[in-house]
Protein backbone atom coordinates (compact mmCIF):
# COMPACT_ATOMS: atom_id res chain seq x y z
CA UNK A 1 0.00 0.00 0.00
CA UNK A 2 1.27 3.46 -0.56
CA UNK A 3 0.15 6.72 1.52
CA UNK A 4 -1.57 9.76 0.34
CA UNK A 5 1.84 11.79 0.68
CA UNK A 6 3.68 8.72 -1.80
CA UNK A 7 5.31 6.84 1.22
CA UNK A 8 5.09 2.96 1.35
CA UNK A 9 3.66 0.97 4.17
CA UNK A 10 6.58 -0.96 5.51
CA UNK A 11 7.45 -3.18 8.30
CA UNK A 12 9.16 -0.52 10.37
CA UNK A 13 5.42 1.44 10.32
CA UNK A 14 3.42 -2.17 11.36
CA UNK A 15 6.26 -2.40 13.86
CA UNK A 16 6.35 1.14 15.20
CA UNK A 17 2.85 0.84 15.68
CA UNK A 18 2.91 -2.08 17.62
CA UNK A 19 6.07 -1.71 19.61
CA UNK A 20 6.18 2.02 20.17
CA UNK A 21 2.62 3.37 19.93
CA UNK A 22 1.04 0.78 21.21
CA UNK A 23 2.89 -1.35 23.46
CA UNK A 24 5.08 0.90 25.06
CA UNK A 25 2.14 3.30 24.68
CA UNK A 26 4.42 6.68 24.29
CA UNK A 27 1.60 8.78 24.22
CA UNK A 28 -0.20 7.72 28.17
CA UNK A 29 -3.16 6.40 25.94
CA UNK A 30 -5.68 4.82 28.89
CA UNK A 31 -7.25 1.90 26.17
CA UNK A 32 -3.71 0.90 25.42
CA UNK A 33 -2.47 0.11 28.97
CA UNK A 34 -3.55 -3.23 28.77
CA UNK A 35 -0.42 -4.45 25.97
CA UNK A 36 2.00 -3.50 28.19
CA UNK A 37 2.87 -7.00 28.87
CA UNK A 38 3.00 -8.34 25.37
CA UNK A 39 6.00 -9.00 23.49
CA UNK A 40 6.68 -7.80 19.80
CA UNK A 41 9.88 -9.41 18.10
CA UNK A 42 11.17 -8.33 14.46
CA UNK A 43 12.82 -10.28 11.85
CA UNK A 44 13.22 -8.96 8.86
CA UNK A 45 9.93 -8.63 7.21
CA UNK A 46 8.34 -10.66 9.88
CA UNK A 47 7.05 -9.91 13.47
CA UNK A 48 6.38 -12.14 16.14
CA UNK A 49 3.51 -10.62 18.75
CA UNK A 50 3.38 -12.93 21.82
CA UNK A 51 0.18 -12.15 24.14
CA UNK A 52 0.71 -13.06 27.59
CA UNK A 53 -2.63 -15.41 27.79
CA UNK A 54 -4.79 -16.89 25.18
CA UNK A 55 -7.91 -14.64 24.80
CA UNK A 56 -10.46 -13.79 21.63
CA UNK A 57 -9.78 -10.63 22.54
CA UNK A 58 -6.25 -10.85 21.14
CA UNK A 59 -7.91 -10.29 18.01
CA UNK A 60 -8.26 -6.57 18.76
CA UNK A 61 -4.80 -5.59 18.72
CA UNK A 62 -4.61 -6.16 15.14
CA UNK A 63 -7.29 -3.75 14.31
CA UNK A 64 -5.26 -0.74 15.50
CA UNK A 65 -4.29 1.55 12.26
CA UNK A 66 -0.94 1.13 10.73
CA UNK A 67 0.74 4.61 11.75
CA UNK A 68 3.02 6.34 9.84
CA UNK A 69 6.83 5.83 11.32
CA UNK A 70 8.01 8.50 9.17
CA UNK A 71 5.46 11.37 10.34
CA UNK A 72 4.90 10.05 13.50
CA UNK A 73 8.62 8.85 15.17
CA UNK A 74 9.20 11.22 18.11
CA UNK A 75 6.15 12.99 18.00
CA UNK A 76 3.36 14.07 20.82
CA UNK A 77 -0.14 12.99 20.85
CA UNK A 78 -0.57 16.77 20.28
CA UNK A 79 2.08 16.58 17.28
CA UNK A 80 -0.63 13.76 15.82
CA UNK A 81 -3.81 15.61 16.04
CA UNK A 82 -2.24 18.90 14.86
CA UNK A 83 -0.70 17.36 12.11
CA UNK A 84 -3.89 14.86 10.93
CA UNK A 85 -6.19 17.66 11.44
CA UNK A 86 -4.57 20.00 9.02
CA UNK A 87 -3.35 17.40 6.22
CA UNK A 88 -4.74 13.42 6.79
CA UNK A 89 -2.50 11.06 5.84
CA UNK A 90 -4.42 7.44 4.09
CA UNK A 91 -4.11 5.30 1.48
CA UNK A 92 -4.49 7.07 -2.18
CA UNK A 93 -7.27 5.34 -3.94
CA UNK A 94 -9.95 6.41 -2.39
CA UNK A 95 -12.01 9.97 -1.05
CA UNK A 96 -15.21 10.92 0.08
CA UNK A 97 -17.68 12.77 -1.95
CA UNK A 98 -21.02 13.88 -1.17
CA UNK A 99 -23.97 13.16 -2.21
CA UNK A 100 -26.03 15.54 -3.42
CA UNK A 101 -29.32 13.74 -3.59
CA UNK A 102 -28.92 13.05 0.38
CA UNK A 103 -27.93 15.12 2.96
CA UNK A 104 -27.20 11.95 5.44
CA UNK A 105 -24.94 10.57 2.45
CA UNK A 106 -21.49 10.24 1.86
CA UNK A 107 -20.23 7.85 -1.16
CA UNK A 108 -16.92 6.52 -0.36
CA UNK A 109 -15.36 6.67 -4.06
CA UNK A 110 -13.30 3.57 -3.97
CA UNK A 111 -13.01 3.65 -8.42
CA UNK A 112 -9.35 4.09 -8.34
CA UNK A 113 -8.77 1.27 -5.90
CA UNK A 114 -7.27 -1.80 -7.67
CA UNK A 115 -7.25 -4.10 -5.39
CA UNK A 116 -11.49 -4.18 -4.72
CA UNK A 117 -14.12 -5.09 -6.87
CA UNK A 118 -16.41 -2.09 -5.28
CA UNK A 119 -16.69 1.11 -7.01
CA UNK A 120 -18.87 3.17 -4.63
CA UNK A 121 -19.44 2.60 -0.73
CA UNK A 122 -22.68 4.93 0.48
CA UNK A 123 -22.08 5.90 4.04
CA UNK A 124 -25.52 6.52 5.35
CA UNK A 125 -26.58 8.21 8.50
CA UNK A 126 -30.05 6.99 9.38
CA UNK A 127 -31.68 9.87 11.78
CA UNK A 128 -32.48 7.36 14.44
CA UNK A 129 -32.48 3.75 15.56
CA UNK A 130 -36.60 3.43 15.54
CA UNK A 131 -36.26 4.82 11.80
CA UNK A 132 -34.15 2.10 10.81
CA UNK A 133 -36.37 -0.18 12.61
CA UNK A 134 -39.37 1.03 10.74
CA UNK A 135 -38.06 1.26 7.25
CA UNK A 136 -36.61 -2.80 7.81
CA UNK A 137 -40.29 -3.86 8.96
CA UNK A 138 -41.97 -1.31 6.63
CA UNK A 139 -39.85 -4.42 3.77
CA UNK A 140 -38.17 -0.77 2.27
CA UNK A 141 -35.41 -3.42 0.93
CA UNK A 142 -32.24 -1.39 3.50
CA UNK A 143 -29.10 -3.07 2.62
CA UNK A 144 -27.06 -2.55 5.68
CA UNK A 145 -23.88 -4.27 6.79
CA UNK A 146 -22.93 -1.73 9.92
CA UNK A 147 -24.82 -0.51 12.09
CA UNK A 148 -24.16 0.47 16.12
CA UNK A 149 -27.07 -0.60 18.23
CA UNK A 150 -27.50 -2.57 21.74
CA UNK A 151 -30.68 -4.17 19.59
CA UNK A 152 -30.48 -7.26 17.43
CA UNK A 153 -32.77 -6.65 14.49
CA UNK A 154 -34.42 -10.05 12.66
CA UNK A 155 -31.98 -11.26 9.81
CA UNK A 156 -29.39 -8.90 10.88
CA UNK A 157 -26.35 -10.33 12.50
CA UNK A 158 -23.80 -7.98 14.44
CA UNK A 159 -20.40 -8.68 12.94
CA UNK A 160 -17.04 -7.31 14.11
CA UNK A 161 -14.38 -6.32 11.89
CA UNK A 162 -11.53 -7.53 12.98
CA UNK A 163 -9.01 -6.40 9.70
CA UNK A 164 -7.01 -3.31 9.32
CA UNK A 165 -6.94 -4.37 5.41
CA UNK A 166 -9.50 -1.93 4.27
CA UNK A 167 -8.40 1.74 3.03
CA UNK A 168 -7.74 3.96 6.28
CA UNK A 169 -8.49 7.19 6.75
CA UNK A 170 -8.08 9.88 9.73
CA UNK A 171 -10.42 12.16 10.78
CA UNK A 172 -9.73 14.97 13.36
CA UNK A 173 -13.33 15.54 14.42
CA UNK A 174 -12.57 18.63 15.48
CA UNK A 175 -11.29 20.29 12.60
CA UNK A 176 -12.35 23.44 10.47
CA UNK A 177 -11.93 21.57 7.48
CA UNK A 178 -14.50 18.31 8.24
CA UNK A 179 -17.97 19.88 7.13
CA UNK A 180 -21.28 19.70 8.20
CA UNK A 181 -22.61 16.80 5.66
CA UNK A 182 -19.05 15.07 6.68
CA UNK A 183 -20.08 15.18 10.15
CA UNK A 184 -23.41 13.99 9.97
CA UNK A 185 -22.58 10.78 7.88
CA UNK A 186 -19.52 9.77 9.85
CA UNK A 187 -21.82 10.23 13.23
Amino acid sequence: MIRSDGTPVSIEDVYFTYDTIIRQNTWNIKKLESYKSIKIEKNGAKLKVSFPSASTDNKVFFTNYILPKHVLEGASLQDFINKFSMEPIYTNCANIVSQMTDQYSLIFNLINCKDTSLNFYQIKNIQSFEEFETSIKDGKGSIVDVYTNQKTLPGYVEKQLLTNKLVTMFFNVNSSKLRIRTRRALA
